[in-house]
């Protein structure tokens, strides 16, 4: 997946979390797994084609780092 944003936006930043790593994260997103979030907190979870990622990407102004 990660390959995919990198095409779609390569110059936006992206943090990656493991949500195996938090009890929490894991019940709340469960089968959605990978879900990606945008800083104005829309979020994409699986299933999705990388048409859908590209249009998530690009969809609204993102915060440089």
């Amino acid at each position: 997946m990660f390959q995919e944003l990198a095409e779609a936006a390569p110059d936006i930043a992206v943090d990656k979390i493991d949500v195996a790593d938090s009890e929490a994260l894991f019940e709340h997103y469960g089968l959605r797994i990978p879900v990606l979030q945008r800083p104005d907190g829309e979020e994409l979870g699986w299933p999705f084609t990388a048409p859908e990622l590209a249009q998530f990407v690009l969809s609204r102004p993102h915060a440089h780092r």
